[in-house]
């Protein structure tokens, strides 16, 4: 080798050269796209689920005191169907604490009305303990609304200067058909960064251009479309016979629900709002499962024998004896497991 000749650049430099090189056409490309006004992606929009049109839940009014115009938010009057009447301020005054109620018919105050509801109790409970601030529960709860659509209501919500934000969800996720992309069964790092990567222009263009989301169902790109208001499954049918058990659709719609839950939270602390997460209750006192559901393997013997403990149970509670119906019941639990009704009644036996 000639002592004078320059040595060759090592791997190294060279990995380096090329990712600086890569950075800066991506930096340059994301400037020109800005120069041309070319929109961002909207990260916090739902990148498994589609609106077909999305109205506001508030519209502008105009409420008179003493001759004096204030302007106002109220319900607007397409969503009273679904929504409680409420109207608010629409510039906060300092002295004002505002609280969102979000969720769905328990939140609404089902079944009965706003008064009633949670939402309203908290405000009059507030208002007892501290006289000395103005404060306002306004309740956002929809009948029927699952969390992907409070989270899409969410983006509304946070313009209106919230302080706290009670979310009250999780019985309605399973209410309307929807259809999971695969990108959802995807590793929850990977997600987040095309969660990253989606705030950029040039994700935005590239997502109009190439056409990313796809247009078949399963596609790694498919996002399904909702109507603009809920339409439940119940409401196609004349009967609860569409439920049935999904494993697979299960664990898309769990991973789905935590995924909104945390667009939920990120939304409220983006205008440093607090937020409290209510565990919605699992099973109110003589109140039947919606429906059950036997296991899929279960045989036609093991099938009688829980007919015999299920019926047993029954009987033995009807005349108040608790501990053989407890041991029937838990021997109808091992031959199904599954069978939601036996939860019901042993809840019951135990209580």
């Amino acid at each position: 080798m000639n002592p004078t000749s320059p040595c060759p650049p090592s791997k190294l430099k060279l990995i380096a050269f090329s990712a600086i090189s890569c950075s800066l056409f991506f930096l340059l490309l994301e400037g020109v796209l800005a120069i041309f006004d070319i929109p961002k992606g909207q990260s916090s929009r739902d990148p498994f689920i589609g609106f077909s049109s999305q109205a506001k839940l508030f519209t502008n009014s105009v409420f008179i005191n003493n001759g004096k115009s204030i302007p106002v938010m109220v319900t607007h009057p397409d969503k009273l169907d679904l929504f409680p009447h409420q109207s608010f301020t629409k510039t906060k005054s300092a002295n004002v604490f505002r609280a969102f109620c979000v969720g769905g018919s328990t939140t609404h105050g089902r079944p009965y009305s706003h008064p009633t509801s949670f939402c309203s109790w908290l405000e009059d409970f507030l208002d007892y303990v501290d006289r000395k601030h103005k404060w306002e529960a306004i309740n956002a709860g929809g009948v029927s609304y699952a969390s992907y659509r409070i989270a899409l209501l969410m983006e509304e919500l946070i313009q209106y200067e919230p302080d706290l934000v009670v979310v009250y969800t999780g019985h309605n996720e399973f209410l309307e058909r929807r259809t999971y992309s695969k990108i959802l069964r995807l590793p929850k790092v990977l997600r987040d960064l095309g969660t990253l990567a989606s705030k950029l222009r040039i994700y935005s263009l590239l997502n109009e251009v190439i056409g990313y989301r796809g247009t078949g169902k399963g596609k790694p790109g498919y996002v399904h479309k909702l109507s603009k208001e809920v339409d439940t499954i119940l409401d196609q049918t004349i009967g609860p016979e569409d439920y049935v058990r999904d494993d697979e659709q299960k664990k898309d719609i769990v991973t789905h629900f935590r995924i909104n839950l945390t667009r939920i939270i990120k939304l409220a602390r983006s205008v440093d709002s607090k937020v409290i997460l209510v565990t919605p209750a699992s099973k109110l006192r003589h109140e039947a499962p919606f429906k059950s559901q036997h296991r899929d393997d279960i045989g036609q013997s093991a099938l009688q024998e829980w007919e015999r403990n299920y019926e047993s149970a029954l009987e033995l509670v009807r005349r108040k004896e608790f501990e053989a119906a407890l041991n029937r019941i838990l021997n109808a639990e091992t031959l199904d497991p599954r069978y939601a009704h036996t939860f019901a009644l042993k809840g019951d036996i135990l209580f």
